[in-house]
C-alpha cells in the first residue's frame, strides 16, 4: 500500500497530506482542462488547450496542461508569486478599460498599488452609476459648505451618544424598564433631570464629596494644569474642611444623586451668593448635571425684589459653562494649595434679573442706546451675510403708528429690544405682524433676555388682535432659530415682499385667541 511505502520512507503525516493535496489539485486542474477541451453540445471548444491541439488524446492533453502549469509556476507550486513592476503592464491600454473589463489581473498579489489604483480609477469613472449620487439618499449631500455649517464649523444635532434621538424623559423611561422602583426616600426629592434628584448635602456627605471632588479633578484637570498641580489641587481639601463648610452659616452644598442607588453624582457648593465649588463625578459627565445645579442656584437667588449679582469662582474648566449661563469675567483670583502652589481662578458675576431690576416697555427707537444696538446688529449681520440678504428696518420706520417697539432695561440700562411691524389686513383673520430688530447686547447674553422680549412681543400681538406672527432670520444664527422653534414658530416659505433666499429661514406662529403668551422655560413676566 502507498501508505506503508510512505511510512517506510519516513515521511511525516502532515508532509504526506500536503503532498497528496497538491497532487490532487494539479489533477483536478488537468481534468478541468480536458473537460473544457471537449466540444460541448454545440460543437464549440471553449479552452485554449483544445485550440492548442484538439487531436491529442485526453492523457496527452492532461500532460500538456500539467507541464504548462509547471512551466508557468515552476516546480514549487507553494512559493509565493514574484512582485511585479509597472513595466509588466506596458501592454495595457488603461484608457480602454470600462465596467465590462476583467480586473482580475490588477487585483492579484504583487501588483504595484499605482497600477491597481489606476485600473480601479478607470472602473470608477467608466459608469455614472458609480460617480453620481442617488438622489433618493437622504444623507449623501455635502454638508460642509457655508450654507449648512454655522459659524464655528459645528453642526448641532439632537442625537446623543448612547441615547439616540430620545428625549431625556424617554431615555429615562427606557432605562427604568425591568429595574426596581425608585426608593421612596429618593422619589420624594425634587427631580434635577430624568434619572437624577437633588438635595441639600449634610456633614455626613463630607467623605463622599471629598472623594468625588478629588476624582473629578484628577480626571479633567491634568491637561489644563499639569499632573503635579492637579494632584495638589485634588488633595488640597479634606473631609473635615468640607464638613465645616457645609455646617457654616452661609455655606450650602446642593448635590445631584442617582435615582438607582442614591449615590452623589455632582455637587455645587456656595458661600452666600458666591459659587465656590462645582464638580461632576466620573461617569456622569455630559448629562447637564452641573448646568442644572447652577440654574437652580440662579432661580433661588432671583427672588422678586432681589438685587445685585450672583458670583462664582471659576476654574479654567468651568469658566465656559458659567459664561453660557450669563456670568461675565469680573477679575482674577488664586486658590492656595499645599506649600506655595496656587490655582488660578476667574472671578465671575451674573446680574440678578428680577422684578426689581428688569423691565420691558414700549419706547421710541430714536434713542442713543437704541441706535447703538442697531449699529451693532448691522455690523454683526454684515459679517454673516451679503448685503442683499440683510433686511433692516431703520429707526424712522420703527417709529410709525403700525409698529410696536419694545426696549428691555436691566438696572436702567438698555440690554435688549424687539419690534412688531403690523401688516395691513382686510379682516381680523388676516391680521399679521412681522418681528423685526430682535437684539440682545452681547455683554448680557445668557440671561434669557431674548426669551423675555419674545414673550412680551407675543403678548402684545395677542393684545392687539393679531392672528399670526411671522419673521425672517438667517441660517447662520442657530441660537435664534432654536429660540423661535421652542417658542412655537414653524418654518414656512417666503412671505410679503421677501424673495426666496438660501441664506434665509422664514417662520410663523398662529396665535389662538384667548391664550396667554408662554414660552417654555421662561417664568411669567414679573
Amino acid at each position: 500500500m502507498a501508505g506503508d511505502d510512505d511510512k517506510a520512507n519516513g515521511e511525516a503525516f502532515f508532509s504526506r497530506w500536503s503532498r497528496r493535496k497538491q497532487s490532487a489539485a494539479r489533477a483536478d486542474t488537468a481534468t478541468s482542462a480536458v473537460d473544457a477541451a471537449t466540444p460541448h453540445d454545440d460543437g464549440k471548444p471553449i479552452s485554449p488547450v483544445a485550440a492548442r491541439d484538439p487531436t491529442q488524446p485526453a492523457d496527452a492533453a492532461t500532460a500538456q496542461a500539467v507541464d504548462g502549469e509547471h512551466a508557468q509556476r515552476g516546480p514549487d507550486v507553494t512559493s509565493p508569486p514574484q512582485p511585479l513592476s509597472e513595466d509588466d503592464f506596458k501592454d495595457v491600454d488603461f484608457t480602454k478599460l470600462d465596467y465590462q473589463s476583467d480586473y482580475g489581473r490588477f487585483m492579484q498579489q504583487g501588483v504595484p498599488e499605482t497600477i491597481r489604483q489606476k485600473a480601479l480609477a478607470q472602473l470608477w469613472n467608466s459608469d455614472t452609476i458609480f460617480t453620481q449620487v442617488d438622489p433618493f439618499q437622504d444623507y449623501a449631500g455635502d454638508y460642509t459648505d457655508a450654507a449648512t455649517v454655522p459659524i464655528g464649523g459645528i453642526v448641532k444635532t439632537a442625537y446623543r451618544v448612547g441615547q439616540g434621538f430620545l428625549s431625556d424623559d424617554e431615555a429615562h423611561a427606557w432605562d427604568r424598564l425591568n429595574k426596581p422602583d425608585v426608593a421612596p426616600e429618593i422619589a420624594a426629592l425634587p427631580v434635577l433631570r430624568p434619572g437624577y434628584r437633588v438635595r441639600r448635602a449634610t456633614p455626613a456627605d463630607a467623605a463622599a464629596l471629598t472623594t468625588l471632588r478629588a476624582d473629578a479633578i484628577r480626571r479633567i484637570a491634568v491637561d489644563a494644569y499639569g499632573a503635579d498641580l492637579a494632584e495638589r489641587w485634588a488633595s488640597a481639601v479634606t473631609a473635615q474642611q468640607i464638613a465645616a463648610d457645609i455646617a457654616a452659616e452661609d455655606g450650602a452644598f446642593d448635590v445631584a444623586i442617582d435615582d438607582n442607588n442614591g449615590a452623589i453624582t455632582a455637587v455645587l457648593g456656595r458661600d452666600g451668593m458666591t459659587v465656590t465649588a462645582l464638580f461632576t463625578a466620573p461617569g456622569h459627565g455630559r448629562r447637564g448635571l452641573a448646568r442644572r445645579l447652577i440654574e437652580r442656584t440662579i432661580q433661588a437667588a432671583e427672588a422678586p425684589d432681589a438685587r445685585g449679582y450672583l458670583r462664582a469662582e471659576a476654574s479654567a474648566l468651568s469658566k465656559p459653562l458659567f459664561e453660557r449661563l450669563g456670568f461675565r469675567v469680573a477679575g482674577a483670583t488664586q486658590r492656595a494649595l499645599q506649600g506655595e502652589q496656587q490655582i488660578a481662578q476667574t472671578k465671575m458675576e451674573r446680574p440678578l434679573v428680577t422684578r426689581a431690576t428688569f423691565s420691558i416697555a414700549d419706547e421710541t427707537p430714536d434713542q442713543p442706546d437704541v441706535r447703538a444696538f442697531f449699529a451693532a446688529s448691522e455690523a454683526y449681520m454684515g459679517a454673516l451675510y451679503p448685503a442683499e440678504s440683510n433686511h433692516f428696518v431703520d429707526a424712522a420706520a420703527l417709529a410709525q403708528p403700525n409698529v410696536v417697539f419694545l426696549l428691555a432695561r436691566l438696572d436702567g440700562v438698555a440690554v435688549a429690544c424687539g419690534a412688531i411691524v403690523m401688516a395691513a389686513a382686510v379682516s381680523d383673520a388676516d391680521r399679521s405682524g412681522e418681528i423685526k430688530r430682535m437684539w440682545v447686547a452681547p455683554a448680557r447674553r445668557g440671561l434669557k433676555l431674548g426669551w423675555r422680549v419674545l414673550e412680551a412681543l407675543e403678548a402684545t400681538a395677542r393684545r392687539d388682535g393679531l392672528a399670526v406672527l411671522r419673521l425672517e432670520t438667517g441660517i447662520h444664527q442657530p441660537e435664534a432659530i432654536a429660540l423661535y422653534r421652542r417658542a412655537g414658530f414653524q418654518e414656512i416659505g417666503p412671505f410679503g415682499d421677501y424673495a426666496p433666499d438660501p441664506l434665509s429661514i422664514f417662520m410663523e406662529k398662529r396665535l389662538a385667541r384667548g391664550e396667554t403668551a408662554q414660552i417654555r422655560g421662561i417664568p411669567e413676566q414679573q
